[in-house]
C-alpha cells in the first residue's frame, strides 16, 4: 500500500523524537539525580536501567512498527543483515582503526580489548536511538526520502541530537564545547549510515571512536571483557526478538482479493491459497489475502 499523505511519517517522527525525549530524561535521572547515582553505583545497573531499554528494546520495537507500517523496508532501515553490512563494517574498522591505532599509540590504556567490548552495547544504544529511530524517522518525513535533502537534514539532525545527548552524561562529556566537538564525530557515523543503510557498520565505528575519545581522556570504565561481551550479545538478541515480535505483532493490513475470477486466478498462482482447493479460495474471498508478493509498496524506500 502507497503512503496516503505525509500525516502518516510525520507521526513517525513525533514518535521518534517522543523516544529520544524520554532517553534524555533517564539518562539525567540516572546521571544527575541522587536516587539516579545510587543506582548506577550497584555493578551493571546502568546498562540494564537505560542501554538496554532505551537503547535497543525500545528502538527495536520502534523499527520493527515502521517496517509493519511499511514505511519502508527492514533493509533500508538498516535492520536487515546483507552485504552492504560487511562493507560497511569493512570501511568502519579501517577508518575507525587508523584514528584508534594512532589514539593509543599516544595515549596508552592498559587493556583497550577491555575498553572496546565494555563499550560495545553504549554505542550499539547510540547508533539505534539517533539513527535507527531519529534518523530513519527524519529521513522518512522529509520527501522523497533518498533525496540529498532529506539526507542533509537526517546528517544534521542526528548529529546535534548525539552531541547534545552528552549533556546528559557525568562529567567530562556534560559540556557544550564536548557535546558541539562530539556532534561533528558524530558525523562520519551517520554518513557511513546514508550510504550503507547499515546500522552495523555505523555500530563498529562508533565503538572505535569512543575508544579513541576514552583513551584520549584517559578514562576507564569498570568491568570485565567477558561482562562486556555477553551485555552486547544480550543486547544482539533483544534486539532481534523484539524487532521480530514487533513486525509480526503490527502486520501489515490485509489486502483483500477482488471478488472477480480473472484476479482470483492471478492471485492464486502467486500464494499456497490455491493448494487448499476451493475452500481455500472461498476462506481467502472472505478474509483477504496477506501475501506480501502482492502487497502495493509504490513510494515506500526498499533496498537499494
Amino acid at each position: 500500500m502507497a503512503i496516503q499523505g505525509r500525516d502518516r511519517p510525520v507521526r513517525g517522527l513525533a514518535g521518534a523524537v517522543a523516544i529520544v525525549a524520554v532517553a534524555y530524561a533517564a539518562n539525567v535521572f540516572l546521571n544527575h539525580t541522587g536516587w539516579g547515582l545510587r543506582m548506577k553505583s550497584h555493578g551493571d545497573v546502568y546498562v540494564f536501567a537505560f542501554f538496554l531499554p532505551f537503547g535497543v528494546i525500545v528502538p527495536a520495537a520502534y523499527i520493527g512498527w515502521v517496517v509493519s507500517r511499511r514505511y519502508a523496508s527492514a533493509r533500508w532501515l538498516g535492520a536487515r543483515v546483507s552485504w552492504r553490512d560487511g562493507a560497511a563494517a569493512a570501511a568502519a574498522l579501517a577508518l575507525g582503526g587508523l584514528l584508534a591505532t594512532g589514539a593509543l599509540a599516544a595515549d596508552s590504556i592498559p587493556n583497550p580489548h577491555r575498553l572496546f567490548a565494555l563499550l560495545l552495547v553504549a554505542s550499539t544504544a547510540e547508533v539505534l536511538l539517533f539513527l535507527g529511530v531519529l534518523g530513519n524517522a527524519t529521513q522518512l518525513a522529509v520527501p522523497p526520502p533518498r533525496g540529498w535533502r532529506s539526507g542533509l537534514l537526517t546528517l544534521v539532525v542526528s548529529s546535534l541530537a548525539f552531541g547534545l545527548f552528552h549533556l546528559t552524561y557525568p562529567t567530562p562529556w556534560n559540556t557544550l564545547g564536548h557535546a558541539l566537538g562530539l556532534g561533528l564525530v558524530w558525523v562520519p557515523v551517520s554518513v557511513l549510515f546514508l550510504v550503507s543503510r547499515s546500522l552495523l557498520g555505523a555500530v563498529v565505528l562508533n565503538i572505535l571512536m569512543a575508544v579513541v575519545g576514552f583513551a584520549k581522556n584517559h578514562i576507564e570504565l569498570p568491568g570485565t571483557t567477558a561482562a562486556g561481551w555477553l551485555q552486547a550479545a544480550l543486547a544482539c538478541v533483544l534486539f532481534v526478538v523484539v524487532f521480530s515480535l514487533t513486525t509480526r505483532r503490527h502486520g501489515a493490513e490485509p489486502i483483500r482479493i477482488e471478488t472477480t475470477a480473472a484476479v482470483v486466478s492471478i492471485r492464486c498462482s502467486r500464494s499456497p491459497v490455491c493448494a487448499s482447493g476451493v475452500r481455500g479460495i472461498w476462506r481467502t474471498l472472505r478474509t483477504g489475502w496477506t501475501g506480501a508478493s502482492a502487497m502495493r509498496t509504490e513510494g515506500i524506500p526498499r533496498d537499494a
